[in-house]
């Protein structure tokens, strides 16, 4: 029997975003950024929720750029080449990379003044000087990469070496 991600990937290739991690993420994500750090009661607890919240959403957010990127080429090249069945899979090199992608990200921004700046610089480009963005290096916040582990675990369900279906 099919699992809820398998049927769902049948049909919509970026099933993945449904998934209860990810909804959850993105909703304590939100609420953390819109109220916890603006009142300022918590900050510790602010501060690390956003990395550990980030830590699930950015690896989906990679993924979800391939799909993007992918499906209507894959559509494309099924209907010349009438092929009736399109891969709706994720490769496996396109989750790992999006997991190395995400720890690069995380340990350079708190490691690197460099590129910490030049992420504050590409943010303010559509913001003007008026709002401007601080991100702190806290190289205590490395802790959030563990949250890599369960994006893995979850994306795995949607990988092509775990979903293919023995030929016959």
């Amino acid at each position: 029997m099919k699992s809820l991600s398998q049927r769902l990937q049948r049909y919509f290739p970026a099933a993945f975003i449904l998934e209860p991690a990810f909804i959850i993420s993105v909703i304590l994500l939100i609420f953390n950024d819109f109220y916890l750090k603006r009142s300022g009661k918590v900050p510790f607890i602010a501060g690390k929720l956003s990395d550990f919240c980030l830590m699930i959403i950015f690896p989906f957010f990679l993924c979800l750029l391939f799909v993007t990127i992918r499906y209507p080429i894959d559509c494309l090249v099924s209907f010349f080449c009438k092929k009736k069945e399109r891969t709706l899979f994720l490769p496996r090199w396109v989750i790992i990379s999006a997991l190395f992608i995400s720890a690069t990200v995380m340990t350079l921004l708190q490691f690197s003044d460099i590129f910490n700046q030049l992420v504050v610089a590409f943010m303010e480009i559509g913001r003007g000087r008026d709002n401007y963005y601080l991100l702190t290096k806290d190289p205590s916040d490395i802790v959030s990469l563990v949250n890599l582990i369960p994006a893995a675990l979850i994306l795995r369900e949607y990988s092509t070496k775990t979903n293919q279906s023995p030929r016959p």
